[in-house]
């Protein structure tokens, strides 16, 4: 474990057994800690509901294509567009720490105020994201949708470049997603909605399989870590065969 996944793991540990007197005192006392010690404790919390009920992914109709396909932020940012932001960098905090439950949660936030913003390249690459904090948590079925959603938006964009990433990024995860399920030859290249992608998303995306396996062995969950990267090895094998 790095020194910096340790650093994470001291102020969750800190964060999360303040009592509430101390925890509350710090709001008037030093508000800077006192936002980064709610961060913790409202993830810690999230991690334990959302387990036992994962909140759905409502991918009929497809909410993506709410947003326009083609928008582009401009600055100064709005307030919605901020919160899009925070948002996903806390989902990535819950997701670097490997607590999946919370992580969705924020996650499916970002995506609805990206939708909100018509910001096309962080609602689709929030959504991926969402798709793989899934996929990690044993949570297939929910994967799935999701990437079919991102496949269907990003179809209707042309941003070009980082939108094509991003679709690659969904189709890999969508083949680890089969390979998951037991349906192997849906991993391949003989997909019909693959027979036209152009190489550069056809191929496997390895940031899917370096993000999860990184944030499970940053908390020592190494047989897990190994799990996922069997998984992605075995969807690459049957996508490139």
């Amino acid at each position: 474990m790095g020194d910096g996944s340790a650093d994470a793991l001291r102020v969750i540990s800190w964060a999360v057994g303040l009592s509430v007197d101390e925890y509350l005192a710090l709001a008037d006392s030093d508000p800077d800690i006192f936002r980064e010690a709610k961060k913790w404790r409202e993830g810690a919390l999230a991690n334990v509901i959302d387990k036992e009920q994962w909140l759905q992914w409502s991918s009929q109709p497809n909410v993506l294509l709410q947003c326009d396909p083609n928008g582009v932020p401009l600055a100064p940012f709005s307030e919605g567009q901020l919160k899009q932001f925070e948002t996903n960098q806390m989902g990535t905090a819950y997701f670097l720490v490997a607590w999946w439950a919370a992580a969705a949660r924020k996650y499916r936030e970002s995506v609805t105020f990206a939708i909100r913003e018509h910001n096309a390249l962080a609602a689709a690459r929030n959504a991926t994201n969402l798709a793989t904090t899934y996929l990690a948590a044993g949570q297939g079925h929910l994967a799935q949708d999701v990437c079919f959603n991102v496949l269907e938006f990003t179809a209707r964009s042309s941003l070009g470049g980082p939108i094509l990433g991003i679709r690659q990024e969904a189709i890999t995860l969508l083949r680890m997603c089969f390979v998951s399920t037991g349906a192997p030859l849906l991993a391949s290249n003989l997909v019909v909605w693959l027979t036209n992608e152009p190489p550069e998303t056809m191929a496997m995306s390895s940031l899917v399989r370096r993000d999860v396996s990184k944030a499970l062995r940053s908390v020592g969950r190494e047989n897990e870590a190994c799990s996922w990267e069997a998984l992605y090895d075995e969807a690459l094998r049957l996508a490139v065969r």
